[in-house]
């Protein structure tokens, strides 16, 4: 009980927790509450459907940061843009979003909507930012603790969400500033190095992902035809059960298996799609399947993005431009296929909603395996020897320390601190920013147990044991077994 209670203070009084959840909010309000005259303006003027013109503002944003010179690599070491960022979300919220702008110029409407998403994708990058210079563990609990505030503001927002979008926009840009003193973030020599290293674009799961965010915003633009005070509640509801399921699953299933988390999201929006097929028409049962998943679908990037940051030794900035330029460019697909069938007397939608979930199933089969998936986030080998590898597959592992193997040790599990090498894999594991499971695979891993009988103590597979290892030797930037031993023992006990 106390453990939970000191959990709860220190996630709510993470500024980086109330900063994301702010940010978010407002990201999302003007596209489930608000009826802005100057986005559909600026439709009209390009021909294009009113909820594209956003996720457009957004792919041009993450675009220039892709493309962007190496001495940008970082926004949170600028501080003027934390006064920029905001002011320009004040001036688009009051241009867009305030009554009374319908006979705005197409001109002046499209200067508001570019104003807002800028500055929106640049506080969301921000946070994101600082996000990765935690470690696992912190990351976690501010994504579902951002979560959780998020959930609760959404579900207030239907009442005012006017008022609820300038004091989202306010308290986030706000609090953002004061987290960037409090979070540490990758310093400026730590970014230069990490350009030297070539990363592979993981093309399968990029196109994987596209498919799973459009067949959300084909889902997404029907649900926002709904009442508002429904479409609330309904976000309200389904985002605090996305929160249950998010740590539900990485607690039962380990923190290294995102590929489950991956086609649970896929399920989820799958089934969503049968039951608008079954009911003929949309509803807010479909709605609620599809916003757990979306919701689930918006925790998982965060948490993927900010642990292949650490992992990959990329730049964070522009990883996770990369990764929403992919989602935008899947949602704004979404919504033309929605767009584009609602005049087929429902057959155009049926047709569309067929089509996104015979992709979601290949998507589920092919794409979101554990091996790609964790390939994608540790490496295919990552720097492990083929001994290790033997090692790691090996029946029995002796004890380093001269023990028996692994029979009659079915309930040994070193506490933190306490395994071989006592507090010298503490320290490690907070020099290195080891998360929890990878303290206790480390530990154990080190002492000469096979992965079989960590995977059995931990009701894990072999593969998730393989990629705590590479997980572990890439933080540590070690490439072999004997070198991760060495590194411990030349810790400060």
């Amino acid at each position: 009980m106390k453990n939970a209670i000191r959990t709860f203070v220190e996630v709510t009084t993470m500024p980086l927790v109330w900063a994301l959840a702010f940010i978010i909010t407002v990201t999302e309000i003007p596209a489930a509450f608000l009826s802005t005259s100057a986005v559909g303006a600026v439709a009209s003027a390009i021909g294009l459907p009113a909820e594209i013109v956003p996720e457009l503002c957004s792919a041009a944003v993450c675009c220039a940061v892709l493309l962007s010179p190496p001495r940008f690599a970082s926004l949170v070491q600028r501080g003027w843009l934390f006064v920029v960022a905001p002011a320009l979300g004040i001036l688009g919220l009051l241009i867009c979003c305030v009554p009374g702008q319908e006979s705005l110029h197409p001109l002046a409407a499209m200067g508001g909507v570019f104003s807002l998403q800028v500055a929106l994708s640049l506080l969301l990058l921000m946070g994101l930012e600082l996000l990765s210079g935690l470690s696992s563990l912190e990351v976690r609990r501010v994504v579902v603790g951002s979560s959780i505030v998020n959930a609760i503001a959404m579900g207030a927002a239907g009442a005012a969400p006017l008022l609820f979008a300038f004091g989202s926009l306010i308290l986030g840009s706000s609090i953002l500033a004061v987290a960037r003193k409090t979070t540490p973030a990758l310093r400026e020599g730590e970014l230069k190095s990490l350009q030297e290293r070539h990363v592979e674009f993981p093309y399968v799961l990029a196109v994987g992902l596209m498919v799973v965010v459009a067949s959300f915003g084909f889902l997404q633009e029907l649900l926002y035809q709904q009442d508002a005070l429904a479409v609330s509640w309904v976000i309200f509801g389904t985002k605090l059960a996305a929160v249950a399921v998010f740590v539900g699953v990485l607690t039962l299933m380990g923190d290294a298996n995102y590929s489950t988390l991956a086609r649970l999201i896929v399920t989820l929006a799958v089934a969503a799609f049968l039951v608008f097929l079954a009911q003929g028409s949309y509803s807010l049962l479909p709605s609620i399947v599809m916003n757990i998943g979306y919701s689930l679908l918006e925790m998982t990037t965060l948490v993927i993005a900010a642990e292949l940051a650490a992992t990959a030794r990329l730049r964070p900035l522009r990883l996770f431009a990369a990764i929403y330029l992919v989602e935008s460019i899947g949602y704004i697909v979404g919504c033309v296929m929605a767009q584009l069938s609602f005049g087929a007397a429902g057959l155009g939608l049926r047709s569309g909603a067929v089509l996104l979930a015979l992709a979601l199933v290949v998507c589920a089969v092919w794409v979101f395996t554990e091996k790609r998936v964790n390939e994608f986030l540790w490496g295919a080998s990552n720097g492990i020897s083929d001994v290790d590898v033997q090692f790691l597959d090996a029946g029995e592992g002796a004890l380093a320390d001269g023990g028996s193997g692994c029979d009659g040790q079915e309930g040994f599990s070193p506490a933190k601190g306490e395994g071989l090498y006592g507090r010298k894999v503490a320290a490690l594991a907070e020099s290195y920013r080891l998360s929890p499971r990878e303290v206790e695979v480390l530990e154990l891993f080190a002492a000469g147990r096979s992965a079989a009988f960590i995977a059995e103590l931990q009701f894990v597979t072999i593969n998730t044991v393989r990629s705590h290892i590479k997980h572990i030797y890439s933080k540590c930037d070690v490439h072999s077994r004997q070198e991760l031993i060495t590194l411990i023992e030349h810790q400060m006990a």
